[in-house]
């Protein structure tokens, strides 16, 4: 293990390890915590509130709820569909802002309005299929939305 300085960040940098398994059948997935963004008009109170700012608020509280420390989350997993304004990666901005390691990878998924289904999909999938290394017998990947939009 080494450390690096990236601009105000010390980083410890590890070993990545994943899990590939051969076993045909697929680990149980939960749902710990649920917790979604404010639901605002077009236009109105939310529209200043940047996208990523309402992600890091989400993934805050459900951590919270979850009761568990930011430093044990695997993955991060966003759907995010108007990126223009929010700049590069709203998905590592947002898990930045709620406190999460550097270190936590994390993914951006723009699918439309399937955006927020999809990115649960993704970390279902990589949970089902034991890519993810355990932590305290616990794995755990994030999936928020960070805007929806109705006209």
């Amino acid at each position: 293990m080494t450390s690096k300085i990236f601009g105000n960040y010390s980083v410890k940098v590890v070993k990545c390890v994943r899990n590939y398994s051969s076993k045909q059948e697929l680990n149980e997935v939960v749902i710990a915590s649920a917790v979604r963004t404010p639901i605002g008009s077009f236009l109105s109170s939310l529209a200043e509130v940047p996208a990523t700012r309402l992600g890091s608020i989400a993934i805050k509280e459900s951590i919270n709820r979850a009761g568990i420390k930011p430093e044990d989350v695997n993955e991060v997993y966003m759907g995010n569909v108007c990126t223009a304004s929010e700049g590069q990666a709203p998905c590592r901005q947002a898990t930045l802002g709620a406190g999460l390691p550097i270190t936590t990878p994390t993914t951006t998924v723009n699918k439309v309005c399937a955006s927020g289904m999809k990115s649960i999909m993704m970390a279902a999938q990589s949970l089902m299929c034991g890519h993810q290394v355990q932590r305290f017998g616990v794995i755990v990947l994030w999936t928020p939305g960070t805007e929806v939009l109705g006209l």
